[in-house]
């Protein structure tokens, strides 16, 4: 007899569709039952159904194999639980369903629900119960996600500063979070059966009315208004409400924010405003009148020593033997006496210029201003031996004029408390810090007491070791004056005989 291969063929498809619906079946069960055998109170022998597959992995054959697999697949933290139930059912007959985990053998956590149902004989004896196990591992997870997010929300809404209502349509207050109680001053129960209406002023009142027919329209509302706290403290407020549904009724919440701190808030910006409008119109007024001053500095105070140099200068182009030794002496004081007069009158005007000059920030390279800064200042030290040093400087945002003049008034000051020296030896550095860079000007010079530093920036303070050295007193006051009108500072360290360093800062 030959085969038809033609319904040999038919068949293996046929079989082969068989397989594939049993198995898309098989993956669909979430259900299986098992059997256990009691003999004496004790468990004998269990058997697992078909299903057992879909739900743990497992076999029948392999629990049939190994009698301990299912206890060792329950989760660990569920063994105690799964053990309990159990001996329940051994013990007295009974016992309720128990939701649990257990591990599947692809290694993926799932819940189950073990239900048992004891069987027992024509004398009540127990002889064994069956069980059904259902796969509740996508409910759980439900769960857990829905929990999860009634716990973050509910985080947000105890944490929120703002006060949060539930309330329903007719405006009763159904719940509450706890802002809502520290800024109405009630405590939640107190809260909770309010009418929205007993939480406003009196004039408030009459705008809640058809609240509940607009709510409706709209489904929300955003308005500026006033609560009242416990007390009667009329409050200004911010508040939002949208219309929600809770358990299949329509229901509002409301948001509430205080207003009265940023309401003060704005009163004190609107103040202050005022205030440096008019402090900037004083500091207008300042600075006129300090231009004017410094014009008649220029003027009034210059011309009587213009006058005076040129009379002494006259008298000295006499030949010295018409007059006496001491006269010419006093007449060359008299003439000094006048010049550093000049330049302390040319050093006040400066000072008092820095407040006008205009501050617009720039890159500054301090390492190529300071080489420039010394090739104009080295010319006036004729027959000495100086050497400068500059260091590795990072540049910084200034004012580019006025770094200048900071340089000069350092390196000329440098310079001059140098002289002693067989050789004047000058550095130049900085560093970048987190927040700032610090330049330093070094010499090798007199130096000064540590207790000197304190107040060597102040105007007309000249060191007890300058004396007979040229100064004024006033060209490190400038360098502080634009140093702290970069927003800076300045300080400077030495000891006597072992030179000086004067610091620097300008912020970033």
């Amino acid at each position: 007899m030959t085969e038809d291969p033609g319904l040999v063929g038919g068949v293996s498809t046929h079989l082969a569709e068989s397989e594939e619906r049993y198995r898309r079946l098989l993956a669909s069960v979430t259900d299986y039952v098992y059997t256990v055998t009691v003999e004496d109170g004790r468990p004998v022998a269990t058997v697992h159904g078909p299903g057992c597959v879909a739900v743990t992995g497992y076999t029948p054959e392999a629990y049939a194999l190994d009698p301990f697999l299912w206890h060792r697949m329950v989760h660990d933290d569920d063994k105690a639980a799964v053990t309990a139930q159990a001996e329940a059912v051994l013990a007295s007959g009974a016992a309720p369903p128990l939701e649990h985990r257990i591990v599947h053998r692809g290694g993926s956590v799932r819940w189950v629900r073990n239900t048992p149902v004891p069987r027992f004989d024509e004398h009540g004896r127990l002889v064994g119960y069956d069980g059904l196990i259902s796969d509740i591992t996508s409910r759980k997870q439900a769960e857990l996600a829905l929990r999860e997010s009634e716990e973050k929300y509910r985080s947000l809404v105890e944490a929120s500063t703002d006060a949060i209502f539930l309330e329903s349509l007719e405006g009763l207050v159904l719940d509450c979070n706890p802002a809502a109680c520290r800024m109405f001053g009630y405590s939640k129960e107190e809260l909770v059966g309010l009418a929205v209406a007993d939480l406003v002023p009196d004039e408030v009142r009459p705008q809640l009315v058809g609240l509940a027919d607009a709510l409706r329209s709209t489904g929300g509302a955003f308005l500026e208004s006033f609560n009242v706290r416990r007390g009667g403290e009329v409050f200004p407020c911010e508040v939002s409400t949208q219309v929600v549904s809770v358990g299949g009724e329509a229901r509002v919440i409301a948001f509430v924010r205080d207003l009265t701190e940023p309401r003060r808030r704005d009163r004190e910006i609107v103040s202050l405003a005022a205030e440096l409008q008019r402090r900037n119109a004083e500091l207008e007024l300042a600075n006129s009148e300090l231009e004017a001053f410094a014009c008649m500095v220029s003027h009034d105070l210059r011309s009587p020593l213009v006058v005076v140099d040129g009379f002494l200068r006259v008298l000295l182009e006499e030949p010295v033997t018409e007059l006496p030794a001491e006269v010419v002496r006093s007449l060359r004081h008299m003439q000094q006496a006048s010049q550093r007069m000049q330049d302390l009158i040319d050093a006040l005007l400066d000072f008092s210029r820095l407040a006008m000059q205009p501050l617009r920030r720039r890159s500054v390279d301090i390492a190529v201003l300071a080489r420039q800064v010394w090739e104009e200042l080295v010319p006036a030290e004729p027959g000495r031996e100086l050497r400068l040093e500059v260091r590795e400087v990072p540049a910084c945002e200034a004012g580019p004029l006025l770094m200048r003049q900071v340089l000069v008034n350092l390196l000329s000051n440098a310079l001059k408390f140098t002289r002693t020296k067989p050789v004047g030896v000058i550095e130049v550095g900085g560093v970048e810090r987190t927040a700032e860079r610090v330049y330093f000007v070094r010499d090798n010079g007199i130096g000064f007491e540590p207790a000197s530093a304190r107040g060597l920036f102040d105007l007309f303070r000249q060191l007890e070791r300058a004396q007979g050295l040229e100064g004024s007193g006033v060209g490190l006051a400038i360098v502080r004056r634009i140093v702290e009108r970069h927003g800076g500072r300045v300080w400077a360290e030495s000891r006597p005989g072992e030179g000086a360093t004067f610091f620097f800062a300008i912020p970033e």
